[in-house]
């Protein structure tokens, strides 16, 4: 019995997924409010055709097709792309009512169906299926700054506890600020690499040690690089007071 596994890959600084034969050229969307409609490219870098499945949610990762309700049309939302062949994805907003003082954000799904094996010789076979899942930020027009400068302009503070370490950052724009790594330092010392995520409009995000660090006693400041709108690093430091 042929068996498919589904493997959903978050595509964060990288342009393309190492597994995946079909790849979007861009690792983010940034959809303009007023715009009718935004392209990104699927690129079949593989020898065989392969099936395409697209569709938008709202943040739920384990979203399908059939489950997914943002307001949005995709075409094509199937397609079956040739090897070295190239598609574009149009995607159109069919309205709604956003905040017209901040950022949405929605994602793209682009899943890679692996053909069947076909002829007399074809036996059980285990075919992963990959899922490439990347950001649309939807961004109203007249937004006060820039992304990059919402970046700098995040403040950090550290809290200290039995457990470890959690670090807040606070954002004071209407911009959402994607991180491809948080560290805490000790002058030009590492003390702990962070969790990634985001932090909101208008909002905060808390961000912890992904192992134990038995002393942060003397970190000097927040080393963090943020991902552009052209899924570029902009690295910024933010010094602690002492402690």
């Amino acid at each position: 019995m042929l068996k498919i596994i589904w493997i959903c890959i978050v595509v964060a600084l990288q342009c393309h997924a190492a597994l995946a034969a079909l790849t979007l050229v861009g690792t983010r969307i940034v959809y303009p409010a007023n715009a009718k409609f935004a392209d990104i490219t699927a690129e079949n870098a593989g020898k065989q055709s392969v099936q395409m499945l697209a569709w938008i949610d709202d943040g739920d990762i384990n979203s399908t097709p059939d489950t997914a309700t943002a307001p949005f049309l995709l075409a094509p939302a199937v397609k079956v792309i040739g090897p070295g062949r190239k598609q574009f994805l149009r995607i159109s907003y069919t309205g709604g009512t956003l905040p017209l003082d901040r950022e949405t954000i929605y994602y793209l799904n682009v899943t890679e169906i692996p053909p069947k094996p076909i002829g007399p010789r074809a036996e059980p076979a285990l075919q992963f299926a990959v899922r490439t899942r990347i950001k649309i930020f939807m961004r109203p027009a007249g937004l006060p700054g820039e992304p990059v400068v919402a970046a700098r302009k995040l403040s950090w503070e550290l809290n200290v506890a039995a457990g470890g370490a959690v670090i807040r950052a606070k954002n004071p724009s209407p911009y959402f600020v994607s991180m491809g790594s948080v560290k805490l330092m000790r002058g030009d010392a590492m003390l702990a690499d962070l969790d990634r995520g985001m932090v909101p409009p208008w909002g905060e995000s808390e961000f912890r040690a992904d192992t134990g660090v038995a002393d942060f006693s003397g970190a000097t400041a927040v080393n963090y690089v943020y991902v552009n709108d052209y899924g570029g690093p902009e690295e910024f430091t933010f010094p602690l007071p002492a402690r």
